[in-house]
Formats: structure tokens, C-alpha cells, sequence
């Protein structure tokens, strides 16, 4: 049931996805080149490569899909965060990794409930920490402090995290929130984007952006 309201919701949004999805329609210049060159961007980097393999060798096909994690290291690229942070009831260890890949010595943090021993033993080689714990601790704990951040909230469990960690970051962070299309995920959707510290947000259909900057023209776009 959730699947067919997400076919019928994106297929109400079609024709305004469709004015945007090249950037046409978007009058502020920074969403405009964000859409264009970072969301939409086509260009086969790198580590694209090694990384999907790696999704294979661990399974998590259904984890991240090969477009979302590809998007996901397009972010981390652009952003260039000092920490990136995965919140998760369960740590998306293939999601870490891709946001990781974008810096040889990236700083990267996987916090969640529970962690199993083949995404731990992953992340280890991969250099990636990890902590398991209550979510809304570990967020506080690990989310503080000044330094630019990209902030990944992977379940519907980990998105109304977001009104405690919005309080304590810095206006240069950006925040992704995966599995939107769900029912509760859509609700804490609307939820987030409703904030009075949210400025721009793109509505991707499975995946939502978050860009707290107040010095960029605000906006809100489905894609």
C-alpha cells in the first residue's frame, strides 16, 4: 500500500518534477547550480567503481540503492564537511562508505542501535567509526560543537532526530533524510521541512535535503 501512494504521489508532482529536474524553474542560482551540477550531475567518478562493488560484496543492494549511494558521495564531495554523521536505528554501513570515499582522511561516524558484526568489521577497514547506544544521545553527543556537517538520517526511526540536532549545529549543515516515501517518513517529511531553521529543501521522492543557510535564497523543490 505505502509503494502505490508513493507511485500516485509522484505522479501527481510530475509535471512540477519536471520543470525542475534539470534546474528550470529554480530562480535562486545556488539551488539552480546544486540542481544542475551536484543532484543531477552524470559524471563517472572514480570511486564509483570500487564502491559498488562493495555493495555487492555486502549484500545491501536493498540498504542503498546504486543511485543513492552514488548521491550521497556526490554530497559529501561538494559540501566538503569537516564530520559527516549516519544516524540509523540500524547503521547503513554501505551509506557510511559511500559518504566516506569523497576524502582520502574523511572524518565519518556511524551511530546507531545496533550494529552488526560484518558492517562493523567493514567499517573498521574502511577507517569509519562507529558507536552503538540510544540514537537521541549519541546525536546530541556527536552533533554539537562548530565545524561544518552533513548529517544523514537513514530511517524514520533516526528523521524526528532532526528538531534536537537542528538546535545544535552550525547554519553550514546539511542534513539528508533517506526513505521519505514511506508513510512515516513522508509525515516527518512534512514535519521537517515546516521548521522555521529549514531555508531550502529538495524533495527527491525517496530522499529529502535540508539546507539550514539563511544567506542562500530560500526554497522548496520536488524533483
Amino acid at each position: 500500500m505505502t509503494d502505490l501512494k508513493y507511485i500516485v504521489s509522484r505522479m501527481r508532482k510530475m509535471p512540477n518534477n519536471m520543470r525542475h529536474r534539470r534546474g528550470f524553474g529554480v530562480q535562486s542560482p545556488w539551488s539552480f547550480n546544486f540542481v544542475r551540477n551536484v543532484l543531477r550531475q552524470k559524471y563517472p567518478y572514480y570511486a564509483y567503481g570500487y564502491l559498488s562493488e562493495l555493495r555487492k560484496i555486502m549484500n545491501a543492494k536493498k540498504v542503498v540503492t546504486r543511485k543513492q549511494g552514488e548521491l550521497l558521495f556526490r554530497l559529501a564531495n561538494y559540501h566538503k564537511p569537516d564530520a559527516a554523521i549516519i544516524v540509523g536505528k540500524t547503521c547503513p554501513a554501505i551509506a557510511a562508505c559511500y559518504i566516506n570515499a569523497w576524502k582520502t582522511d574523511a572524518t565519518t561516524l556511524c551511530l546507531s542501535q545496533e550494529i552488526s558484526e560484518k558492517d562493523a568489521a567493514v567499517l573498521d577497514k574502511m577507517g569509519i567509526w562507529h558507536e552503538e547506544g540510544d540514537m537521541r544521545e549519541l546525536c546530541l553527543k556527536h552533533c554539537d560543537g562548530d565545524g561544518k556537517k552533513l548529517i544523514l538520517m537513514y530511517d524514520e526511526e533516526s528523521q524526528p532526530l532532526f528538531k534536537d540536532v537542528v538546535g545544535t549545529v552550525d547554519d553550514d549543515t546539511m542534513l539528508v533524510f533517506m526513505n521519505i516515501h514511506t508513510d512515516a517518513g513522508r509525515k516527518n517529511w512534512r514535519e521537517i521541512i515546516g521548521d522555521d531553521c529549514v531555508n531550502i529543501s529538495f524533495d527527491l521522492g525517496k530522499t529529502g535535503i535540508v539546507v539550514l543557510d539563511k544567506t542562500k535564497t530560500p526554497g522548496h523543490y520536488s524533483l
